[in-house]
């Protein structure tokens, strides 16, 4: 688990911050560079929790059952009714209309296969994300979405 500080921004830093963040990813041109920021700023871990948050939103709106995000992703049946709650109350469009739309979508896709791929090492066995890499190559051919 990621340590977090208990620190807490006022509000008007807190948008700084975020305007920051932002800025920093607008700022990038290729997907090599976005590859690099990922790298030097989030660890494995949360590289990881990022990449397993948008391959859960696209199998969501896929409509697979929460049995198969857990057999796909190792995320918990309550993880999936979370996020699919705010996905059934509009709170992920900016997130669904990105991949309804086909070069996001391949882009986003190709990030996460990146985060996936590199640095962390599969938990269980060499094919833990066999069903996932799967699920994005369908999405890519437009077999899904």
């Amino acid at each position: 688990m990621a340590f977090v500080s208990k620190k807490v921004f006022s509000t008007e830093t807190q948008k700084r911050i975020r305007q920051q963040f932002i800025e920093l990813f607008a700022r990038q041109r290729t997907r090599k560079a976005i590859a690099t920021v990922l790298d030097q700023l989030l660890t494995d871990t949360e590289r990881m929790m990022v990449a397993k948050r948008i391959v859960l939103i696209l199998m969501l709106h896929n409509n697979s059952s929460y049995y198969e995000i857990y057999e796909a992703l190792g995320i918990s049946t309550d993880t999936s009714a979370r996020w699919h709650t705010l996905l059934k109350a509009g709170e992920l469009e900016a997130i669904t209309k990105s991949l309804k739309q086909k070069k996001s979508r391949e882009h986003l896709l190709d990030t996460v296969e990146i985060i996936l791929r590199s640095g962390m090492p599969p938990i269980a066995g060499r094919d833990r994300y066999s069903r996932t890499f799967q699920l994005i190559a369908e999405v890519k051919q437009k077999k899904r979405w």
